[in-house]
């Protein structure tokens, strides 16, 4: 059994113990830290900041404490620490910390300490391990808003580092777009104020003057936040010139062509960019020659810099549409036909491919047991293994996979019945077995 004999030697310092308050509790704390075989000098220790605990936080006449009391308290007592004859004007700021320590961990067993941000917030207490930043996120306005977009993202799997940058972003937000009440905001706001983030060179580890990575990160996240709280400001649909004649295009290609809606999304763009080219030129359907339409695709590589391949390209979507047009009578015939493309030589921009030991080297670096690595290592065999491409395994869901018949469906197309190797279940079996 503990006794304050066992750490004071002097009577006077033995009695100053036995009569301060809450002597029960503080000898079943020095207890609980003399079963864990501390030394006696740390013993006295404990004992001491104990009793300055009781004395500056004035626990006989409080009852449940908040961290600002013991941080306040912890102040007053470095302050008449300092002032004390006998310490000669010197104070350790170790002192002030273990005061705050000791209250907290006392007061914690004691059931006297109220929650702290920490364990009120596990998620913030997951990804800051200093508590001033932490305090830092927990006090800034829309706790409760950034909280959500936030355990969005680690519900996704998001690593912590991913996390934390998402977090400090959503500060940053917050300050350029002067949102600190929930607001309507537009996207052109959140343009400006994204360049003027991308253009701050105070910010330190920046290698220059701008930074786009800066600038698509503050844009994303603000538009996927804003937009997960209802904030973001619906845009106006842009004006489309013959938006019915390109509709019942659409329409044609979906239904009679059976092109996926990818596709039709890719050449929908093109055809925009077409018809609003014919717009300007103070043209219609009807009007429009085989001069405006080369003029269109000379612009396309003289001015906004388009390849060859990716001219011809875009002229393969003209003549197609044009094709339509003059079968359904809204231009003169013969219009598709005297659209040439520029000629592109064979090989010309065929993109060189790692060869197939360099692939099977990064899938077996890829294995981890991280749910975002995992996803990534799935993402590199569809790649690598199927083929897919980028915006088709983007799009790809477990509801397209058909574990009966050993293929996979994507946007209403059926894949052909694969090899055992290839198959789903081969795949699982072959590359995922974790």
């Amino acid at each position: 059994m503990f006794t304050f004999d066992q750490i004071f030697k002097r009577s006077y310092y033995k009695e100053k113990h036995l009569r301060a308050p809450l002597l029960e509790e503080r000898i079943s704390y020095i207890r609980y830290w003399s079963e864990r075989t501390k030394s006696q000098d740390s013993l006295r220790s404990i004992a001491q900041y104990l009793l300055r605990i009781v004395e500056f936080l004035h626990l006989e006449n409080l009852g449940i404490v908040t961290l600002d009391q013991i941080e306040k308290s912890a102040t007053d007592w470095a302050k008449y620490q300092y002032n004390h004859p006998q310490k000669r004007g010197s104070f350790s700021k170790t002192g002030e910390k273990r005061f705050i320590w000791f209250a907290k961990d006392w007061l914690k067993k004691l059931n006297r300490m109220e929650p702290l941000p920490e364990e009120r917030i596990p998620l913030f207490n997951k990804i800051f391990e200093r508590r001033k930043a932490l305090l830092h996120h927990i006090e800034a306005p829309l706790l409760k808003e950034r909280l959500k977009y936030l355990q969005y993202w680690a519900d996704s799997g998001a690593k912590e580092s991913s996390l934390r940058r998402i977090a400090q972003y959503l500060l940053i937000i917050m300050d350029y777009l002067n949102f600190f009440k929930v607001r309507i905001v537009s996207v052109n706001e959140i343009e400006k104020a994204a360049e003027k983030w991308a253009t701050n060179k105070a910010i330190r580890r920046r290698r220059g003057d701008y930074s786009k990575f800066a600038k698509a990160r503050f844009i994303r996240d603000a538009i996927n936040w804003l937009e997960m709280l209802g904030c973001l400001k619906k845009q106006d649909e842009p004006y489309i010139p013959f938006k019915e004649q390109l509709e019942r295009y659409n329409d044609y290609m979906l239904r009679e062509q059976g092109l996926s809606v990818n596709t039709i999304s890719g050449r929908s763009l093109l055809l925009k960019d077409l018809l609003k080219k014919i717009n300007e030129k103070k043209k219609t359907l009807e009007t429009v020659s085989p001069l405006d339409i080369d003029e269109v695709l000379a612009t396309k590589h003289n001015l906004d810099g388009y390849s060859r391949r990716s001219v011809q390209n875009y002229a393969s979507v003209v003549r197609s549409f044009l094709r339509y047009a003059e079968d359904q009578g809204w231009c003169r015939k013969g219009l598709a036909d005297s659209i040439k493309a520029p000629r592109v030589y064979k090989d010309e921009s065929l993109p060189s491919s790692p060869y197939w030991d360099d692939i099977k080297k990064m899938l077996t670096r890829s294995k981890t047991d991280s749910p975002t690595d995992i996803r990534d290592y799935a993402v590199l065999l569809l790649l690598s293994v199927y083929g897919l491409r980028s915006s088709e395994v983007v799009h790809l869901r477990l509801e397209d996979l058909d574990w009966e018949m050993n293929g996979f469906t994507y946007e209403g197309q059926k894949d052909q019945s694969c090899k055992s190797s290839l198959c789903p279940k081969a795949l699982v079996k072959q590359y995922c077995t974790i």
